[in-house]
């Protein structure tokens, strides 16, 4: 059949498509394209990578749409890690492994950043781009670069409002560089512009002028600053009602600078280390990024704009030059390739303490993971036991196991057994069940209500469980572990998951999981009622209260108590322990928590468990027993490694009426390790104390009265005192203690 079309709707139709063809061209395939962009950058293509380049140069795109690829893709996100694995003792993290092929180098992303910096919006990913840039030219030993590309950014930005980071960039990058007077000028610029109560940014810029001055031998100049600085501080946190107690990231880095001029530290030093693989034989390890933090950075995400950067050399060598006196820990940077099939060791002090003298770190290691053999690929365990077995780890003295449990949207894990002496071990299922692990707060209440699925844990048949081994040697170094990065088929091993099996859910327990805890709990008690033997009941009875309290503070920690000790008499366990004596500790009812102790003392491991024997320690002291209180000190200080106790044993020790000089050497001794928390340097603390003490008349025996108000804890008399002395290290040292 033939179709007959009129002329004019011919010339319709070819006046339509050609009107169409300018809107497919420079609208609709445009679009298309930036969507098949992120569908093809989540999926690690690196066609996607190719794409971003051809759109942001010559794609027919909108203005918004190009900065924001360049924001979504080269400021911010995993594209542009400059690692793919960061490893240190507080944290790791890492991009997705699928991804590091489409990852931007620096000198991709260079020209976009400064597009953005020129062009942009004037918003903080502004702010990001010309700190980055700033810091990169920085690094190639061309930093007027950067210092232009700062200006650049702070003049579109005074526009809106004064951007003090980049200001105390700018002040920074130039007291670095040795231009003195350019930074001098820079710092009158921010005084003019910064306003009166940022007296946070302004601690940065402060210790740019500190270090300009302390350049320059001009010290009672930079005592008079800081000290200026820090009564700012103080100042803007009453009219705020912050927490007097509560220090601040540029007020600890203020006091320490204090402090290092107050004890002669003012010397830049060097610190040099190696980092090798365990492979066969140590063999060194070429492009590895070494990140020196100090102690008041170690819980910030590395960036580009680090200070302390180095990279290994071809023998696995790094080194970081002008390095003021202070506590450190490093952080590590590794591709993929390099740790693949590998773990960090690391060393049960991480601290690096820089005086004045150059510094040589451990050497740093990788090593291959550990092999395991059960439970593993998971496996479903129907027994009452479970078993662990792995294989053998050359110089390690003892292994430590943690566990697991896949949730939605990640994972939780705590430790589960340490001081392990053999390859194997075989456990009740039960005891995993009184691990509680993590809890999640459920989507539909804001992150605020008890997602109550987590508090069955492990004690839910249907979930997916994992393990991790760890080895250390006979100093407490970690040596390696199970847990790592497995990407190729030659280090992909057995996969560590497993499910418990060996019960089934319980009516009570689907009604928990339904997210209604009275009833679940009111079920749970009549079972237990019912069947003294069902630990499952009571333990559920005692974990719903016990989190209740925990998270929500709405149900008395009394209640919970009757049943933990009704478990731990029926089910001996570290965990259940560690709970009864904080609360009898609390109660401070010393009778029952002796009798927990002396319990806790038959079944606690050749390892010692710092917390719980630090707590009794505690416990001692405030029961005025000082002399066992001392050796129990002692003992936590010996065989452990953290020393969370120390300022305590030496409080003790001078309420005793020991010399100051006892109490510096202890604290030389034993370094508070603090690896999750900030440090507190108390050897700096007693010399601050040895040098006051020379001003005052009787200052020793009101350090002793004080301590002994602290012991007791008479806190209206401590907050009198500390209001009204004019010892300021004393107070200092005593509002430590307090914390």
């Amino acid at each position: 059949m033939k179709i007959k079309m009129k002329i004019k709707h011919l010339v319709l139709t070819v006046v339509a498509i050609a009107l169409f063809l300018p809107i497919f061209f420079y609208l609709i395939q445009p679009q298309y394209t930036i969507y098949m962009v992120k569908q093809q950058m989540a999926n690690g293509d690196v066609m996607g990578k190719e794409r971003i380049q051809k759109l942001l140069d010559n794609g027919k795109i909108f203005p918004d749409q190009r900065f924001a690829l360049i924001r979504d893709y080269l400021i911010e996100d995993s594209f542009t890690m400059e690692y793919d694995v960061y490893v240190g003792t507080t944290s790791t993290y890492w991009s997705d492994s699928s991804q590091s092929k489409v990852k931007f180098t620096f000198e991709e992303r260079l020209p976009y950043l400064l597009k953005y910096v020129e062009e942009g919006p004037t918003d903080g990913y502004m702010e990001s781009a010309a700190n980055e840039v700033a810091e990169y030219y920085n690094k190639e030993g061309e930093w007027q670069k950067g210092d232009r590309v700062l200006q650049t950014a702070l003049d579109r930005g005074n526009g809106t409002y004064f951007r003090s980071d980049l200001a105390t960039k700018q002040i920074d990058l130039a007291a670095r560089n040795g231009q003195y007077e350019r930074a001098l000028t820079y710092i009158e610029e921010f005084t003019a512009n910064v306003s009166e109560d940022d007296s946070y940014t302004k601690a940065m810029a402060v210790k740019s002028h500190a270090d300009i001055l302390m350049s320059r031998g001009e010290y009672e100049k930079v005592l008079a600053l800081v000290e200026k600085a820090l009564k700012d501080i103080s100042r803007v946190k009453k009219e705020r009602d912050d927490p007097e107690d509560t220090l601040y990231h540029e007020e600890k880095q203020l006091e320490e600078i204090k402090d290092r001029i107050k004890n002669g530290q003012n010397s830049v030093n060097t610190v040099r280390g190696k980092v090798f693989s365990n492979s066969d034989g140590k063999i060194p390890l070429e492009g590895v990024g070494v990140f020196l933090r100090d102690k008041n950075n170690l819980n910030y995400s590395i960036g580009s704009e680090e200070r302390y950067h180095s990279v290994t050399n071809s023998k696995g060598e790094y080194v970081f030059k002008d390095v003021p006196a202070g506590s450190y820990q490093l952080r590590f940077g590794f591709t993929y390739d390099q740790i693949d099939g590998f773990a960090l060791s690391m060393p049960s002090n991480p601290w690096i303490e820089v005086e004045n003298k150059d510094v040589v770190a451990q050497d740093s290691i990788i090593n291959p993971l550990i092999e395991i053999n059960q439970p593993v690929n998971s496996e479903e365990i129907t027994d009452n036991q479970l078993h662990f077995s792995w294989e053998a780890v050359e110089g390690a003295t003892y292994y430590s196991i943690s566990v697991g449990r896949e949730v939605e949207g990640g994972s939780v894990s705590h430790g589960l057994k340490s001081g392990i002496k053999s390859t194997e071990l075989t456990i009740p299922v039960e005891e995993l069940y009184f691990s509680q692990g993590g809890i999640q707060f459920t989507e539909e209440s804001d992150w605020s209500g008890i997602d109550y699925s987590s508090v069955l844990g492990f004690a839910d048949p249907r979930g997916r469980f994992f393990w991790n081994v760890e080895a250390y040697d006979e100093k407490g170094d970690l040596i390696t572990q199970s847990q790592g990065y497995r990407l190729r088929d030659d280090t992909f091993g057995n996969l560590p998951t497993f499910y418990l099996k060996n019960r089934e859910l319980s009516k009570a327990d689907r009604m928990l999981l339904k997210n209604k805890p009275e009833e679940a709990l009111k079920m749970y008690k009549r079972n237990y009622a019912d069947n003294p033997d069902d630990l499952h009941s009571l333990l559920m009875i005692s974990k719903i209260i016990g989190v209740e309290q925990w998270v929500l503070n709405n149900s008395p920690k009394d209640l919970a108590m009757p049943y933990l000790e009704e478990l731990a008499e029926k089910a001996p366990n570290e965990i259940l322990f560690l709970d009864i004596l904080q609360y009898y500790y609390e109660k401070e009812d010393w009778q029952t928590y002796e009798e927990w102790y002396e319990r806790f003392g038959v079944i606690k491991g050749d390892i010692l468990n710092e917390y719980i024997e630090g707590y009794h320690a505690m416990a001692l002291l405030k029961q005025e027993k000082y002399e066992e209180a001392r050796t129990q000190f002692q003992l936590v200080m010996e065989q452990g490694y953290r020393h969370e106790y120390i300022s305590d044993w030496i409080a003790l020790e001078l309420h005793l009426g020991e010399p100051i000089e006892k109490a510096g050497e202890m604290a030389r001794k034993y370094p508070e390790q603090g690896i999750y928390d900030v440090r507190i340097d108390w050897e700096v603390m007693i010399k601050n104390l040895q040098r006051e003490e020379e001003q005052f008349v009787g200052y020793m025996e009101e350090l002793t009265v004080v301590l002994g108000w602290h012991f007791k804890e008479e806190n209206e008399r401590l907050d009198e005192w500390s209001n009204t002395t004019a010892k300021i290290e004393l107070k200092r040292f005593i509002e430590e203690l307090r914390q």
